[in-house]
């Protein structure tokens, strides 16, 4: 077996006083720059060919629209002769033509689930409803000391150090700590 080779990685420079700090901050926000140039042009070119496959596909899409419309109708008519009562599709030369049952849907008419709910009620059809107890997490934010120490459940909160440079609509943001509870533990940076 082979020894897996290992690259070093190039060691960064911490600045050590506050006016190199401000001028890795503006190296920084020249590098973001260049990105969001790139990406630019990327989203440009993009367009750009966007627009020509839309308008080279676009007569194309509509005989294929045209077509299949045709298609439609001729086997809607001749659905009974071509199904034999058995099958739902048909082969033929250039390919496969046939129907497919949907998967069954419910539809509640707009405003009534309140009356159903209370006319499977009457009629005793309870074994149609469903009951949903889950955790309400807006009020253990609210009042967190009441549920500290409970097994499985943590509230849990992120300090983020963000550095964004002058004229740079992104910020840099990477993970420094995580508080849980009354605990402060360091974290990985993400």
């Amino acid at each position: 077996m082979r020894k897996p080779v290992r690259i070093k990685a190039r060691a960064q420079e911490v600045p050590q006083t506050r006016e190199e700090a401000d001028r890795l901050l503006g190296e920084i926000g020249a590098l973001s720059r260049e990105i969001e140039r790139v990406e630019a042009d990327l989203t440009d070119q993009v367009a750009r060919l966007m627009d020509q496959a839309k308008a080279a596909s676009s007569p194309l899409g509509e005989a294929l629209k045209s077509k299949f419309a045709a298609l439609t109708a001729w086997a809607e008519a001749h659905k009974g002769e071509l199904l034999d009562g058995k099958r739902r599709s048909v082969g033929m030369t250039h390919g496969t033509i046939g129907w497919r049952m949907g998967t069954p849907a419910v539809k509640v008419a707009r405003g009534q689930e309140e009356t159903l709910v209370k006319t499977l009620l009457r009629l005793d059809l309870g074994r149609f409803l469903r009951t949903a107890v889950t955790l309400d997490k807006e009020a253990i934010l609210k009042d967190p000391a009441a549920v500290e120490g409970i097994v499985g459940l943590t509230v849990e909160q992120k300090e983020t150090f963000f550095a964004k440079p002058l004229d740079v609509e992104l910020e840099q943001q990477a993970t420094v700590l995580k508080i849980t509870g009354r605990e402060v533990q360091a974290a990985d940076a993400a």
